[in-house]
């Protein structure tokens, strides 16, 4: 009893506040970004790194690595960001949290990530921005890690995968809301598919169309 109670009382809470971020602030996505990465690196075993409820952080690329016995609480919500020319813009494009070499993280705090991806998808579908494609961000990247659990959050519109694991192991996710718009999918879709008809006139046949909806994406190397 002794020793739990020492251990609580040595474990800190980094809030994101702190280290810079700024709420509702749509200008403020590298900001934020940079505040969540420097709140990540500063964590210790124990501890707690907050994003608080009733706030909305504009957030970019955030990366995390060799994190031991961390608690990611995200109580608010997270808008990331959607301006396409934001992001790197080549083969190696980033995803929206990247966390590589980390054991025993918790990601959860009930609050929402919404990845705003419909300029993504429109990219994508179009072919209006180069290299797009396969090339968008995941909302959570997580890489040679182990001993994870994420739970009680809300996931939307990936600009594509929302959760993508490469080689880690005994993962537990739980109590995750996936939600994708799929009718601003199938309008997009429409829209190209009736620009290629009156490109290459009526007799083509009809595009076949793949709607994700609400759900979760577990995707393991081998399986790729």
């Amino acid at each position: 009893m002794i020793l739990l109670r020492t251990i609580a009382l040595l474990a800190a809470t980094h809030d994101i506040d702190t280290f810079g971020a700024r709420d509702s602030d749509p200008s403020a996505t590298m900001v934020n970004a940079a505040a969540l990465t420097a709140a990540l690196a500063a964590a210790q075993s124990g501890d707690t790194v907050l994003a608080k409820a009733g706030k909305i952080y504009y957030m970019n690329h955030v990366t995390a690595s060799q994190l031991r016995g961390v608690i990611i609480h995200i109580e608010g919500t997270v808008l990331v960001d959607d301006n396409i020319t934001a992001w790197v813009n080549d083969t190696t494009r980033q995803n929206w949290f990247e966390m590589v070499d980390s054991v025993n993280v918790t990601i959860g705090g009930g609050g929402t990530v919404d990845g705003q991806g419909m300029p993504w998808w429109d990219a994508s579908i179009t072919g209006s921005i180069k290299g797009v494609g396969e090339n968008r961000p995941h909302l959570l990247q997580l890489t040679n890690s182990t001993e994870l659990i994420i739970e009680n959050l809300t996931l939307l519109n990936s600009p594509r995968f929302h959760i993508h694991f490469s080689q880690c192991a005994r993962v537990v996710v739980r109590h995750v809301t996936i939600r994708v718009d799929r009718f601003a999918q199938r309008s997009l879709k429409a829209k190209a598919h009736t620009k290629r008809l009156a490109a290459v006139g009526p007799h083509v046949a009809p595009l076949a169309e793949t709607i994700a909806h609400r759900c979760l994406h577990l995707i393991a190397p081998e399986c790729a």
